[in-house]
């Protein structure tokens, strides 16, 4: 039996990502994965601190793609991630550009290939870049268009592991990336217009309730975090994840 995670820093794990040569280094092994009550033979952890929930898709797609003969023997947890996370392919330097719009609307950019991103990096053009998505999170997309691509992603990725007959559980960072805790109310559902919540609620209703965890990891590592200045969680509060999740694999499939 294998157990496939996915998702961003609260499933990798804290620190750098990449080593001083910019290779991606693997995940921590004190995070929730690793402490799961179950005889799992191999642990693929995919996730990477600081990644979009359009890289979760990509990398779990492109391992389902390559491993279709061990599906059948694989769990699979995906940790959905803050919406406002995007993915890019940036074809002058041949990798994928991480993008985080945080709440001033200042973003943050990384590389999945940091020897690769570096070569922009220090360039007028990166510079330019920046400001592109910056002005695109700012003019061009809103939130009520962020939570009909996060509802898509769910949905491309629920609709394939129900056609591999896969065994999945979908859980979230927090509240604010889980359809079934209070999450339209936190992106100020109140200034939604009708046409926008009505194609919000249609594809709602397609998302598989049973599938998800009760709870999110922020709720479920309770106070267990690192320290006031870094609410991720602690080797404590990783236990107590892996414990939550597994009563909700047990719930959906015992």
């Amino acid at each position: 039996m294998k157990l496939y995670a996915n998702g961003c820093s609260f499933t990798y794990g804290i620190g750098e990502v990449h080593d001083e040569n910019g290779v991606r280094l693997p995940a921590s092994k004190e995070t929730w994965p690793y402490y799961m009550d179950l005889p799992y033979d191999e642990i693929i952890n995919d996730s990477i601190s600081g990644g979009s929930n359009d890289r979760i898709i990509r990398t779990t797609m492109e391992w389902l793609d390559k491993n279709k003969d061990s599906i059948k023997d694989t769990t699979f947890i995906i940790q959905w991630t803050m919406p406002f996370r995007k993915e890019y392919y940036n074809n002058i330097v041949d990798t994928f550009v991480h993008v985080a719009n945080g709440q001033d609307n200042t973003v943050g950019i990384g590389f999945e290939n940091d020897i690769k991103g570096s070569k922009l990096r220090d360039t007028n053009l990166y510079k330019l870049y920046k400001q592109y998505v910056e002005k695109y999170f700012m003019h061009v997309t809103s939130e009520q268009n962020i939570i009909v691509e996060f509802y898509k992603n769910i949905l491309l990725l629920q609709h394939t592991f129900e056609k591999h007959n896969a065994k999945y559980l979908f859980t979230s960072l927090s509240a604010q990336c889980h359809p079934f805790q209070e999450f339209i109310n936190i992106y100020n559902a109140g200034t939604l217009s009708s046409w926008q919540l009505d194609i919000i609620n249609v594809l709602k209703k397609e998302i598989d309730q049973s599938k998800w965890s009760n709870g999110t990891l922020s709720t479920y590592m309770e106070r267990n975090f690192i320290s006031q200045e870094d609410k991720h969680p602690n080797k404590d509060g990783h236990k107590l994840i892996s414990k939550r999740l597994f009563e909700d694999l047990e719930r959906i499939y015992d």
